[in-house]
């Protein structure tokens, strides 16, 4: 086989491809000359219902079938529409200018509503609104076929051809015209949307027998059956099967039947027969448009209506299924949340259990450690009483006289004592505050003369460090009154005996003065190195020390001495302050209450802690 043979059979298997684009353009072409075609076609149509000559017909069905077709498709296919205005005026042998006059007439007038509708963004072609059916009758009932008219009289006033006069021509071409957009344009549009039947068989069953009973009757109203004679005005027998459907159906099945009623109409109006056959050529016009458009807009309406109602509950139900999954899941949160709350509960319970066991625990041990510090004091303090008092023995020389280098010894001897003796007391206040056994005990008193005694001895331990030492008693003051002498005793000792260790020069001022008629006060003032701002806080607390370690030489002891004349001073129902500069000394201020009588004396209490403290073990 030679070449030229090979080449002949690869060119006859080859197949000649156009562009995507000419395959559109000859798409496009071939749908306008279809719909030109069908336009044409339903012209005729039109023209087999005439009515006052051949000029205006009962319908324009050309019309309402370009006007669904640009309101689905687009207005890209109006050139269908002049095309198949200009096969129809060329058929009836009309002059040239009439012929491109009527053209672009039935070209303009369904283009217009067609954008009027598409540029509503909110009309919906299968009618379920309200708002669409408005939107629908104002533009398909009054606007295009308004525009219509209007166009349509201008285009035979300025033709050669005989017309009827142009209010006749207006008011005709108007309603021929609208009465062909409200029968036709929603039937369809709906089919469109909706061209299944998704129907069970009772409502197949239901339509069908709606549809017969409709047709039945519309037969009898207007085309009259060979054995009835007359015309009745029985047009309103129409309308219960019509409401039926609307009630029933969606706008579809309304479209469907609202034309076909339509279509009996006409056809016993054509044929002369039923009550919109009269000689009055306006008045049977305008009947046919009121009945055509009180069925299909009433009946439109109505189904919109129902529609909206169906749509509404439908949401109503959706709501309330989201509102009770919202609900329920709700529920279950609260549920959840709730047994985390109770596992909460019962955990804290159980932590409530475990701290009041602890505390149990710890009270059992402060009551054996204050038990502890209770007996250990009481049993050093009768051996250092004895010490205390053979040295106050050995000083009045009752065992011999005694030398200057004796007597100092034994000044020493006893000065420690006396620090040591206040420590254990300390320590057993401590313990019996703790176990809330020490009460306040008052007694008439003279205060001044037990003020004066009472600080002798830290007199003279102020003169030994050559330091002044005075006592000033207000003479407003009651001289004699109702005092806890060991509770002040414990005052008392404690705040001078803190002087005296941190005062190295000047001296130490005891103040005691009247407040008011229910009030005195006590003031302690020492010129010693004072106490810094940040640490005035804690100088209450039980066993805190300015100096916390254990070398240091001057201020001996745990740090009681300020926290029990805190306590001793409330349990007096008096209050204290302190103030103090570093370098320049510090004061000590108490207010007590002035009691002269027994009335006056408070009811027995006992001292409670506000805070515990832990205690170093």
């Amino acid at each position: 086989m030679d070449k030229y043979s090979e080449m002949g059979k690869v060119g006859k298997s080859q197949t000649i491809s156009l562009p995507p684009q000419i395959n559109k353009q000859f798409a496009y072409i071939g749908k306008i000359l279809v719909f030109g075609a069908v336009y044409f076609l339903a012209a005729r149509v039109g023209y087999l219902a005439p009515f006052d000559g051949a000029i205006a017909t009962l319908i324009w069905p050309a019309s309402a079938l370009s006007l669904a077709v640009l309101v689905i498709w687009g207005w890209q296919f109006w050139p269908g529409i002049a095309l198949g205005a200009l096969l129809v005026t060329i058929s009836n042998h009309n002059s040239l200018t009439l012929t491109l006059a009527f053209a672009v007439t039935q070209t303009v007038e369904p283009l217009i509503g067609a954008l009027i509708l598409s540029k509503r963004s909110r009309f919906n072609r299968s009618l379920a609104s309200l708002s669409d059916v408005f939107q629908f009758v104002l533009v398909g009932a009054l606007i295009t076929p308004l525009v219509g008219a209007i166009l349509g009289s201008i285009s035979f006033a300025i033709s050669p051809e005989p017309s009827p006069p142009t209010t006749q021509l207006l008011w005709h071409w108007w309603l021929g015209h609208a009465i062909s957009y409200i029968s036709m344009v929603p039937a369809v549009l709906t089919i469109y949307e909706s061209p299944r039947f998704n129907w069970h068989y009772q409502q197949v069953a239901e339509f069908l027998s709606a549809m017969g009973l409709l047709i039945i009757t519309a037969i009898l109203v207007f085309v009259r059956l060979p054995d009835l004679t007359g015309n009745y005005p029985l047009v309103h027998a129409v309308f219960p099967f019509v409401m039926w459907i609307a009630m029933r159906f969606t706008a579809r099945e309304v479209s469907i039947a609202s034309l076909v009623v339509t279509i009996i109409a006409l056809l016993g109006t054509v044929n002369g027969s039923g009550p919109f056959s009269r000689p009055e050529t306006d008045l049977n016009l305008i009947l046919l448009a009121t009945f055509v458009g009180s069925v299909v807009v009433i009946a439109l309406i109505i189904c919109a209506i129902l529609n909206e109602r169906r749509i509404d509950r439908q949401s109503l139900k959706s709501a309330n299924e989201i509102l009770e999954q919202h609900v329920q899941q709700r529920t279950a949160a609260l549920l959840q949340t709730n047994q985390k709350l109770q596992q909460e509960i019962e955990d804290r319970k159980k932590i409530e259990q475990q701290l009041a066991h602890a505390h149990e625990e710890t009270l059992e041990a402060l009551k054996t450690k204050s038990q502890i510090l209770a007996n250990v004091s009481h049993d050093a303090r009768t051996p250092l009483n004895i010490i205390t008092l053979y040295t106050e023995m050995l000083q009045r020389e009752l065992h011999g006289p005694l030398t200057d280098r004796q007597r100092e010894s034994l000044d020493i001897i006893l000065g420690s004592s006396h620090e040591l003796l206040n420590f254990i007391n300390n320590l057993l206040d401590e313990a019996q505050l703790q176990s809330k056994r020490i009460k306040a005990v008052y007694q008439l008193t003279n205060v001044s003369e037990w003020l004066m005694t009472r600080t002798q001895y830290f007199k003279k331990l102020a003169e030994r460090k050559n330091l002044t030492f005075d006592v000033i008693y207000d003479k407003n003051l009651p001289a004699e009154q109702k005092i806890d002498t060991e509770g002040l005793k414990q005052i008392i000792d404690n705040l001078i005996s803190n002087a005296l260790k941190f005062t190295k020069q000047g001296g130490i001022t005891v103040h005691a003065l009247s407040l008011d008629k229910t009030r005195w006060g006590l003031h302690i003032q020492d010129t010693g190195s004072g106490i810094p701002q940040e640490a005035l806080q804690f100088l209450f607390d039980p066993f805190w020390q300015l100096d916390g370690s254990t070398t240091r030489e001057i201020n001996r002891g745990v740090g009681l001495g300020l926290s029990i004349v805190r306590q001793r001073v409330e349990l007096l129902n008096g209050t204290i302050e302190v103030t103090s500069e570093e370098g320049q000394g510090t004061t000590f201020s108490l207010t007590l209450p002035i009691v002269n009588s027994a009335q006056e004396i408070p009811d027995e209490r006992t001292y409670e802690r506000e805070s515990t403290t832990d205690i170093p073990r």
